[in-house]
């Protein structure tokens, strides 16, 4: 399903929280042909936290051919991302026209 998603966006721009799932990276990314942006995910006090800000900035470069990768709970870190970041992130995908992939 992933490679389908990814693949009605080829040669377009996406993004998604890094670190990234590898397969994501070696696999769909190069197949796909997508330009695919990190945004990082920090580690504060025992969790993984991301920057609104980083997050916002990276999708309004998205423009609204991009998509978002966004898994969770987060794979390699095991963050489970909770209701207010969901929104958040929802929010801000719809605000920026970009396509949220749910994994």
């Amino acid at each position: 399903a992933l490679q389908i998603a990814f693949n009605l966006f080829r040669g377009g721009k996406a993004a998604g929280f890094g670190p990234c799932w590898s397969p994501i990276l070696q696999g769909l990314v190069p197949y796909t042909e997508t330009e695919f942006t990190l945004v990082p995910l920090r580690q504060e006090d025992g969790t993984f936290k991301f920057n609104e800000n980083e997050l916002e900035s990276t999708l309004r470069n998205l423009g609204n051919r991009g998509f978002f990768y966004f898994n969770n709970p987060h794979n390699p870190t095991g963050k489970s991302f909770t209701r207010e970041e969901v929104g958040l992130i929802n929010y801000l995908c719809e605000k920026h026209d970009v396509v949220l992939i749910p994994d």
